[in-house]
């Protein structure tokens, strides 16, 4: 189980800024800020992507932290892809684009900065202390209980079914200043899943869930978005 928990939490806690690399007319753009939530009281760090598309044959250079201490950059990944019009063998075109992996590891501020062919460019993180975006959340197959609290001091959780657990409702509500984006339930053993979208972000979110037996794995996925900084946090509800 430890196993497929690192898995599922390095695919699911990350979040990602996504950035078009077109034309500017400024020597030096900044791209704004962003929060970054640590992942629990004890400070754990948290993992961020910027995501630099339509390159167009540019390169990145120079991509630096003002404060590695508070926020590292850890990986990097160029990558050309090849869209080709399967109607027409002479119609293709490349895109590329480079992922930069960082991870914000305590309070503070850091500026990441860079170059696309010789133009600065510059994004600034601040990273603040973990904050429980639930009010509530109850799963009525399970006991009906609140179990906001079981996330007072991290997003990640694991609990344990007593007896097998019938089919009921997931009802989540959000804490004030927060939305919830997305809600998966995930059958670890079986590879199922259901998910329930709100692009917009809801206050609060009902999905029913089938049985759960006493012997399986399951995980269950929250993501939010802070209304004001936009920061994200995502909880993992892991049950075994």
């Amino acid at each position: 189980m430890k196993h497929v928990r690192r898995i599922v939490c390095a695919a699911l806690v990350a979040v990602m800024l996504v950035l078009s690399a077109l034309p500017a007319c400024a020597a030096s753009v900044d791209w704004g800020s962003k929060t970054i939530h640590l992942t629990s009281k004890s400070g754990e760090a948290n993992f961020v992507d910027i995501f630099i598309e339509d390159l167009n044959g540019a390169k990145v250079t120079d991509v630096k932290s003002s404060k590695p201490g508070v926020v590292g950059i850890i990986t990097r990944r160029d990558t050309v892809s090849t869209l080709v019009n399967y109607e027409d063998e002479n119609d293709h075109e490349e895109e590329d684009s480079v992922r930069i992996g960082l991870i914000g590891r305590k309070k503070g501020s850091a500026t990441i900065s860079f170059k696309i062919n010789g133009k600065s460019y510059k994004h600034t993180y601040t990273v603040v202390g973990y904050v429980n975006p639930l009010k509530s959340f109850v799963l009525s197959g399970i006991s009906g209980a609140n179990l906001k609290s079981k996330f007072a001091n991290g997003v990640i959780v694991d609990d344990k079914l007593k007896a097998d657990a019938k089919a009921g409702d997931l009802v989540l509500t959000a804490a004030s200043g927060w939305k919830i984006k997305q809600v998966m339930w995930v059958d670890l053993k079986n590879d199922e899943d259901m998910t329930r979208n709100t692009p917009r972000g809801a206050s609060s979110v009902r999905m029913s869930l089938p049985a759960m037996k006493k012997n399986g794995q399951y995980a269950i996925r929250m993501h939010f978005i802070n209304s004001k900084t936009k920061a994200d946090t995502w909880l993992i509800y892991f049950i075994k």
